[in-house]
């Protein structure tokens, strides 16, 4: 019988003990790789110093770009100031210079509205030329070339001949105007993607420059007119504009420049992880497998003028913009007859509408944000018919020494409502075609602001020369006012029942959540993010 050893416990720990301890000795014995292989410690400290430095460099980017972005503001405020200067700066003195060298009162009308008329169809052209693509270079073009005429318009009053004279005023004329359309049409789509949910305010800021140019153009060039005679306030206003044009394009460029830097930048970073990227100039996302589609700027811009809303709308828009025209055309006549004021101080009447203009487009821009556009648009309206009336009130009235506080009365009121049209009608048609579904938010931006140069031109156009040319020369300041008030108050009606019916007489916002602004950089730090989670 075999003799068996009974199985003991404390001799199977011991047989445990030594099988760990090889299994340790072989372990230490292994190469090192093979040890990482089998954990990877995860260093906390190394994370967050990256977590950091990433963080450190997206502020400094946004800071960066927010200061770029400023000194674009900047400089295209400075470059509309000027403009204004420039378009506002001769109604003191040259329609009374004009005379001088045998122009009638209706070519004189016609010489200043050669400029409306020009950025009339010029404005309509870019209506069906104008894109994302092209819209800086037209801006550059425009700035350049308002300048160098308005220089070349000064120089005008050496020709001796009265027909050579007109000839050359209107040819000089018409181009300033094609330059005028260039920045109007091109300088609003331009600053409105760097920001995007202050689009109301953008348009309030560059009317109230326009406006503030204005405002300081007329007391300006008769100062510059009493100092050194007729040509030097084209001198002075040609050679500031020019300054602040090449201000304005080194800003605009090195915006430029960034951005396409950015682009490529995201879209080699993101070519393997991003099936789509997102459009920095108005937040739209479009698929990067999916083609562009092509421009269809000649249909759409026809649906959009075709609508009805859009005509009704641009009744009230022509009426106010009559002003524009009117006044500068047939006012310093109405001065020089009526109270003797010459164009050496007939700029500190001018002053009174054009002060509150500038003064009030701020608060129109700020009205248009806070929901208040239609609102403003139909009081202002309404105001304006007012304004007339009480400037053809001393044709109805005998009113002796009270005529010139109806006078001033009447053209401060008119400041006040010139932008009440102007400005909510950006937003007003901009809704308009939203809710026709005409075409995309970035689209719609450069036909709205198109047509409302147009609608400035034609409304600069009559007040110049059907009422301040034709109908002036004829009956005279007063009853040209009551013709405006007549027509005022029909526009005023059709704009409120329209906008009554249309249910846009309410509380309507400019920005909404679809104008948020989504970088390609942020979209392929979201995709990775995205994945790695996954």
């Amino acid at each position: 019988m075999a003799i068996t050893k009974p199985r003991n416990s404390n001799y199977l720990e011991e047989c445990d003990l030594v099988e760990n301890k090889d299994r340790e000795q072989y372990l230490q014995q292994k190469p090192e790789s093979s040890q990482k292989l089998l954990t990877v410690p995860r260093n906390e400290k190394l994370d967050e110093q990256v977590t950091n430095a990433s963080n450190n460099q997206v502020v400094t980017e946004q800071k960066s770009n927010k200061i770029r972005r400023l000194l674009c503001l900047i400089s295209c405020v400075i470059l509309y100031l000027a403009e204004g200067v420039n378009v506002s700066a001769t109604g003191p003195f040259f329609p009374n210079e004009a005379q001088k060298k045998g122009v009638t009162q209706t070519m004189i009308g016609i010489i200043s509205a050669v400029t409306m008329f020009a950025l009339w169809f010029m404005s309509l052209l870019l209506l069906f030329l104008a894109s994302e693509k092209n819209k800086k270079p037209l801006f550059y073009i425009g700035l350049f070339t308002s300048a160098a005429t308005c220089i070349i318009f000064g120089e005008l009053v050496l020709i001796k001949n009265t027909n050579l004279f007109i000839i050359s005023c209107v040819v000089t004329r018409f181009l300033m105007g094609i330059g005028c359309a260039c920045i109007w049409s091109a300088g609003a789509p331009i600053l409105i993607p760097l920001f995007p949910d202050k689009a109301g305010k953008i348009f309030g800021l560059l009317e109230f420059s326009v406006g503030f140019g204005q405002m300081i153009g007329p007391p300006f060039g008769s100062f510059l007119f009493s100092l050194g005679g007729y040509r030097l306030p084209f001198w002075v206003a040609g050679l500031l504009e020019i300054a602040a044009g090449v201000f304005c394009v080194i800003c605009l460029s090195t915006v430029g420049n960034d951005d396409g830097e950015k682009q490529k930048d995201a879209k080699t970073d993101c070519s393997n992880k991003l099936k789509s990227s997102t459009s920095i100039a108005h937040g739209s996302m479009r698929s990067l497998n999916i083609p562009p589609r092509e421009s269809q700027f000649s249909k759409t811009s026809l649906k959009f003028i075709s609508n009805p809303g859009v005509i009704l709308i641009t009744f009230p828009v022509l009426t106010i913009m009559c002003e524009v025209g009117f006044l500068q055309v047939a006012l310093a006549p109405h001065l020089l007859d009526t109270y003797n004021v010459d164009g050496n101080s007939s700029g500190n009447v001018f002053l009174i509408h054009a002060g509150l203009s500038a003064v009030t487009c701020a608060l129109f821009g700020i009205l248009v944000d806070r929901g208040f556009a239609s609102c403003a648009f139909v009081v202002s309206t309404f105001l304006t018919a007012i304004a007339y009336f009480i400037l053809g009130l001393p044709q109805l009235i005998a009113m002796g020494s009270s005529d010139k506080f109806s006078l001033y009365f009447g053209l401060a009121l008119l400041g006040i409502t010139a932008n009440g049209g102007f400005i909510p009608g950006y937003f007003l048609f901009e809704k308009i075609a939203e809710l026709a579904k005409i075409d995309s938010q970035t689209k719609l931006r450069i036909y709205v602001v198109t047509w409302m140069n147009s609608c400035y031109a034609i409304g600069s156009i009559l007040g110049q020369v059907v009422v301040g040319g034709i109908f002036f020369e004829t009956f005279n300041f007063y009853p040209s006012c009551l013709l405006l008030a007549a027509l005022s108050s029909v526009s005023f009606l059709i704009g409120l029942v329209y906008l009554i019916f249309a249910g846009l007489l309410k509380k309507v916002y400019y920005a909404d959540e679809s104008k948020i602004v989504i970088t390609s950089s942020d979209k392929c730090n979201l995709d990775v993010h995205n994945e790695i989670e996954s």
